[in-house]
């Protein structure tokens, strides 16, 4: 559906199904164009999937507005458990956010067919246990309608030695040497 679509059109799909043996049927299916802000292609990223105590996470979420009116956008953002926030880590292209002692806030108006990135960064505690997830969920709020957005980072603590190498060296020309 492109954006900007006339509130409540109807849309209709019909197919024919013919497999040469059967007699042809006709199937099809109807959708309406609903009216007001739409931010359900919103996303939220974080950069590592895999990290290690002490190292940092960021976090960014795009927030659009595919629907067919403007959006008064909030979002809160709790920063997640074994985490401390970023000092001055956040940024925004538009509207207004802050760090709140316990999470991101920010608020902005979106009109049709717009745009959001909020970003923010958050390092992970150090010493923590090895499989620990980090959890960090951003939850968006337009005209009375609510989006959930959640990510995962796996901490890895333990030594990673997958990438270890062995070489050996030898004085010894004789038979057994090394």
């Amino acid at each position: 559906i492109n954006e900007g679509q006339i509130p409540c059109t109807l849309i209709t799909n019909r197919a024919t199904i013919d497999d040469g043996y059967h007699p042809p049927f006709e199937i099809g299916a109807n959708t309406s164009v609903l009216t007001g802000p739409n931010l359900r292609t919103s996303t939220k990223t974080v950069d590592k999937d895999v990290a290690e105590p002490g190292e940092q996470l960021q976090y960014t979420i795009y927030v659009h507005n595919g629907g067919n009116r403007d959006a008064n956008v909030t979002l809160s953002d709790l920063i997640p458990d074994n985490t401390s926030y970023v000092t001055q880590s956040l940024t925004y292209t538009l509207g207004s956010g802050t760090y709140t002692g316990s999470g991101i806030s920010w608020s902005g108006s979106l009109g049709v067919g717009e745009s959001a990135t909020i970003r923010f960064r958050v390092e992970i505690t150090s010493p923590l246990t090895s499989g620990t997830i980090i959890t960090n969920t951003a939850d968006l709020l337009a005209n009375s309608v609510h989006y959930s957005r959640t990510v995962t980072t796996t901490v890895r603590s333990e030594p990673w030695l997958y990438d270890s190498t062995k070489t050996a060296t030898s004085n010894s020309g004789g038979y057994g040497g090394v």
